[in-house]
């Protein structure tokens, strides 16, 4: 009689170091995701600020604009009669903008006049609106 061994070979598992775990994804994702929400955030500040800098300089520019046409126009014809309030909706081009200028006749000292010109402009939200507010004093 004749005898066959069988010999089963065993095979040996190695652990591989190559791959990340399921756990390191997740907190990865996790990390990038915070990270992504604040930048998110502070790109919608930087918006908001962009845009009230913008209607900033408009209204500046706007009360600088009606400054320069009272300090071109004769000193007797500097009355509050020739210049009335712009309300919103009335200023050409800048609807959401309203303009009013101020003139007090002998201030600080005789024969000049002090000239304020406001620019205001309403808030996105419930308050009171913004404004800027110029002033310049003319001579006789």
């Amino acid at each position: 009689m004749s005898r066959t061994v069988l010999q089963l070979s065993t095979w040996q598992v190695t652990k591989k170091n190559g791959g990340f775990t399921l756990a390191e994804v997740l907190i990865a994702v996790v990390i990038l995701s915070v990270g992504l929400l604040g930048l998110s955030a502070m790109t919608i500040a930087m918006t908001k600020s962009l845009a009230f800098g913008n209607k900033l300089t408009t209204a500046t520019a706007l009360a600088q604009k009606k400054l320069e046409e009272i300090k071109n126009a004769s000193y007797t014809n500097v009355t509050s009669v020739n210049y009335p309030l712009e309300d919103y909706n009335t200023i050409a081009g800048y609807p959401p903008f309203s303009r009013s200028v101020t003139i007090t006749t002998d201030s600080p000292m005789a024969n000049t006049k002090t000239v304020t010109v406001t620019t205001a402009w309403k808030r996105d939200t419930a308050g009171p609106p913004y404004n800027v507010t110029l002033k310049t004093i003319i001579k006789k």
